[in-house]
Formats: C-alpha cells, sequence, structure tokens
C-alpha cells in the first residue's frame, strides 16, 4: 500500500551571484566603501542601468559596463563576469516538516503530522547521513563581489510516495558550500530519488554587496 508524505523547508536564503572584479575595480570600490558612510556600490549595483547616475566612476572600475566603450550597462544578474550562481535555503536557517497526506498530488488532505517546523541543522546531528555536503572550489585567484538578495520563506515542497513508513534515514539534503560560507540545499532525496519541487512561497527582505579576494 503506497503511503506519501509531504516534505516542508521554510526559513531564510537567497539569489545571489558572484562576479569577478578586477584588481583595479577591486582597489578602487574598496577605498570607496572605507571612505564613505553611503553605499556607492549598492547603488551602482541595484540602479546600473542608469548610466548618467555614475558617470565619475573610473572605467575601470565600471564593471557592469556591457563592453569598454559600451554607453549602457548591464543588470547584475546578467553580468559577462559571473563565476557562479547560488539560490536556495541555507541549511543553518532550515525549518523542516513532514506530513503524512493523502496522495501525491498539492492540496492533498493531511493524515498526521511527522515533524513539525524542526531545526534541520539539529534534527540532522542524529543522522549523520542525511547531509551531503560539497565545497564549491575556486580554480583561480579572483577578486570577487557577491550580490545576495536575501529572501525568507517556503523554499522547497515536494511529496514522496513510498510503501512503508517514513524513515529519516532515507531523507537527504545535498548540499553545496559557496564562497561565503553558505550551505544552500540544493537537491532534497528520498531513498536515492531526487523529490520534485512542487511549490514555493517566498518574499525578498533587503539586497546587500560584499567584496573581497578569494585568496
Amino acid at each position: 500500500m503506497n503511503r506519501y508524505y509531504r516534505i516542508m523547508l521554510e526559513g531564510y536564503g537567497g539569489d545571489s551571484v558572484y562576479i569577478k572584479l578586477s584588481k583595479e575595480a577591486y582597489d578602487y570600490w574598496n577605498r570607496e566603501r572605507k571612505r564613505s558612510s553611503e553605499d556607492l556600490l549598492l547603488d551602482y549595483v541595484l540602479e546600473s542601468e542608469d548610466i548618467d547616475s555614475f558617470d565619475d566612476i573610473p572605467l575601470p572600475a565600471d564593471f557592469l559596463l556591457e563592453d569598454w566603450d559600451a554607453d549602457s550597462r548591464v543588470l547584475w544578474r546578467d553580468s559577462k563576469s559571473i563565476i557562479t550562481r547560488q539560490y536556495g535555503i541555507d541549511y543553518r536557517c532550515t525549518n523542516l516538516t513532514v506530513t503524512e497526506i493523502e496522495g501525491d498530488y498539492y492540496d492533498s488532505k493531511e493524515i498526521i503530522p511527522v515533524l513539525s517546523s524542526v531545526s534541520l541543522s539539529d534534527y540532522s546531528q542524529d543522522y549523520p547521513a542525511m547531509l551531503a555536503k560539497q565545497i564549491l572550489e575556486d580554480t583561480e585567484s579572483h577578486y570577487m563581489l557577491q550580490v545576495y538578495s536575501t529572501e525568507k520563506g517556503k523554499f522547497f515542497d515536494g511529496v514522496i510516495r513510498t510503501d512503508e513508513k517514513f524513515d529519516p534515514n532515507k531523507l537527504t539534503f545535498l548540499m553545496k558550500e559557496y564562497f561565503n560560507g553558505d550551505y544552500i540545499i540544493e537537491k532534497v532525496m528520498y531513498d536515492n530519488n531526487i523529490i520534485d519541487l512542487q511549490d514555493q512561497d517566498i518574499i525578498t527582505k533587503n539586497v546587500s554587496v560584499s567584496i573581497w579576494k578569494s585568496r
């Protein structure tokens, strides 16, 4: 007899890109952030299409220009110098809910709760194989910028089908560690099968910008 369980992840995560900078761009923006209490770099990233607002930025630091001789900029999500993208929920900020339901469709009725919004980082300590971590390798020495859109809400909602009672030993979260130290859940699996995403419900809280040397 088939049994169905809804797996839901709620908490904090975000949408982020890492953009490679030249040394000249890094040095310029690093000086600007130390010099002024206003975050000109954040304004530049968020309002990059307003070409006239940042006409005093030196050309080597104007990293969102489409080309060196262009008179327009790209959005940060469309930069040609993106090293990698990051999207999802950090497992350390994740609450896990598991509910037995009547079927595998989205609005199936609840039968009984199994786990109710428990901290994943705490719960997984009793199940060492629940978290599978992968480190993002940096193969070059980069000066980089991260644009991070912080988001809150339900990042994952999916249903598993099994012929037995829910077994937490079969639940696995595949994570990747990014340059900023976040462990982002990229896949949710049960009994070695990927669980399909059925629903999300998230809101953007704020956008921030960081710059650093990767080595």
